[in-house]
Formats: C-alpha cells, sequence, structure tokens
C-alpha cells in the first residue's frame, strides 16, 4: 500500500531524495545567487529562485513535523 505524500514516515526513497536535492539547491543556489550578486540581474534572480528557497526551506521544517510527530505518537495519551 502506498504511503500519504506528507506522512510523517514518508519511507527511505523519499527522504534520500529529498536531502539530495535539499543539499545540491543548497551549493547551486547559492552559487548562482552569489555570482549574479556583483551584476544589475540579482533581484530578478532572487524573484525568480524565491520559490525554490522557500521550497528548500520547508524541507527541515517537515522533517521536524514528522520527527515530533513521531515522538508524541510513541509517548501515547
Amino acid at each position: 500500500m502506498a504511503r500519504p505524500l506528507f506522512s510523517a514516515d514518508p519511507g527511505p526513497t523519499v527522504l534520500r531524495w529529498g536531502w539530495f536535492l535539499w543539499i545540491t539547491w543548497a551549493v547551486v543556489g547559492t552559487g548562482l545567487l552569489g555570482e549574479d550578486r556583483e551584476g544589475s540581474g540579482f533581484a530578478l534572480g532572487l524573484v525568480l529562485s524565491a520559490p525554490f528557497w522557500a521550497l528548500w526551506l520547508l524541507w527541515p521544517c517537515y522533517r521536524g513535523w514528522a520527527l515530533w510527530t513521531r515522538r508524541r505518537e510513541r509517548e501515547g495519551p
């Protein structure tokens, strides 16, 4: 049976890809914005990459939520 997309335990494949993409965007996104910082296209680059930076910030928040949910379920009522 397939797991829900936003479950507290999405499975090892999803976690592996999630952290891989998180680290990749940290490296590539920082490099691209750092390169544009000197030029006049920095504001445009920042606006166009903002959704990716938002997703980059949401991934650790999602993993923290999942950890908190699992701990709360283990404690019980």
